[in-house]
């Protein structure tokens, strides 16, 4: 008999495992091998204290956490690094999320936590079974390829990750695998034809796997999938640095049932952030800003939250220069999302709130780079946020747009229209 135990502030959000863990519910399916055969017992906590007093004081250990992001005294994740601390042998550990909404959130618990994996809600039972009967199973990563040296670059730093790892170099090959792999997520090229019609296809299978989406921004059409719940989970541009895309397969399936000494070891290093630039950092921006990718950085104290976002928010990893007033020299960060209305960067020297800015950064390489300016309207840091800067665009006084937001528009829709849209 193996024991599992599910955190969440919610009620309702815990009951939903549970009662697919065991069997339970009105019409209740039969539970599948792997669930059946070993047994499970559940229980569930609604609080940090909850939690906490049920592992001190339970007769046996749990073989399974699974842990919301926010509870009502403090944050999942600080039982995650209360097992971390105690040198209690590795559990898998899960993250209960939303699909499509707390990106962030998912980033950080990869990266920084290192988790298995996530449990979607709401799912139905037999999805969630399945994701429990694999919790101690390496995840599966399925690469369909175009063939072009590009992708070849992101299959072999996919490599090092400890997935298990397929490739398939066209439709045929990919639906085959489909079958016989059952990968948790596909790494979908875009410069493959017909790429984004495989990416629905996926999506109404019974259990579909994550879609992650690579490519130029170039290839995607400005025209949006009316079926929101057959789009794509995430998209990275390319060319992109070597770290991002196995942090963005790990923020979305986890890294599987590796002891926590492998998974820390394998999380990739990333670009430096906030540093001065150089000289060939000052003549990169004026020429085409090479796309890059940041990792969180560790985060140690309540979030702190000021002003809104504005508009749809769509994943960016642009390398972004940052000029204001009270900098003797300019700072250079990279994108985590962008909007109509502003910038979301990576940043663990925060600027103050109201500072005055002028951004720079690029989106497509055919275009000159954007000079945009943007006062910080919100600042992140926490356990469950990484350090963050929330930039909000001067918005133009005129009818014409200037240049810069022309290219902003542009790609927030394209990109918007393959995403998954949350209700």
């Amino acid at each position: 008999m193996k024991r599992a135990l599910f955190v969440a502030g919610d009620r309702e959000v815990t009951r939903e495992p549970v009662a697919a863990l065991l069997g339970l519910g009105a019409q209740p399916a039969p539970l599948p091998r792997g669930i059946a055969e070993i047994g499970w017992e559940a229980a569930r906590a609604h609080s940090l204290l909850e939690a906490r007093t049920l592992i001190e004081f339970s007769p046996a250990p749990f073989d399974l956490l699974a842990v919301a992001p926010k509870l009502p005294d403090g944050f999942g994740f600080e039982l995650i690094s209360d097992f971390q601390q105690t040198g209690q042998p590795f559990i898998p550990v899960l993250a209960m999320t939303q699909r499509g909404r707390d990106q962030h959130i998912r980033r950080l618990a990869a990266l920084r936590h290192h988790v298995a994996g996530f449990v979607d809600l709401p799912s139905p039972s037999e999805h969630l079974r399945k994701q429990f009967t694999e919790v101690n199973k390496p995840r599966r990563v399925l690469f369909v390829t175009s063939n072009d040296p590009s992708d070849h670059r992101l299959i072999e730093e996919l490599k090092p990750a400890h997935y298990h790892l397929e490739i398939a170099e066209n439709l045929r090959e990919a639906t085959a695998q489909m079958v016989r792999f059952s990968p948790h997520i596909v790494v979908l090229s875009l410069l493959l034809p017909q790429g984004l019609q495989l990416c629905a296809t996926l999506k109404r299978a019974p259990h579909p796997p994550s879609v992650l989406l690579v490519g130029p921004v170039s290839m995607l059409a400005n025209t949006e999938d009316k079926n929101n719940r057959l789009r794509a989970d995430d998209y990275l541009a390319t060319p992109c640095a070597t770290p991002m895309l196995t942090q963005r397969v790990a923020a979305l399936v986890g890294w599987g049932p590796q002891p926590r000494s492998v998974s820390a070891s394998r999380v990739p290093s990333s670009p430096s952030i906030f540093h001065s630039p150089t000289v060939d950092d000052t003549q990169e921006a004026a020429n085409a800003l090479t796309t890059l990718a940041a990792t969180p950085q560790q985060a140690s104290a309540v979030p702190i939250l000021s002003a809104r976002r504005a508009g749809r928010r769509v994943p960016c990893s642009a390398k972004v220069i940052i000029e204001s007033e009270d900098e003797i020299s300019p700072i250079v960060t990279y994108a985590l999302d962008l909007s109509s209305g502003g910038l979301f960067v990576n940043g663990n020297q925060p600027l103050p709130l109201e500072a005055r800015i002028r951004l720079r950064f690029s989106l497509f390489a055919d275009n000159p780079p954007i000079q945009i300016e943007a006062r910080v309207v919100w600042l992140t840091e926490g356990v469950a946020a990484p350090y963050g800067i929330g930039m909000e665009f001067d918005q133009p006084t005129s009818d014409t747009l200037p240049t810069g937001f022309s290219q902003i528009i542009e790609y927030v829709n394209r990109v918007s229209a393959i995403l998954y849209q949350p209700d």
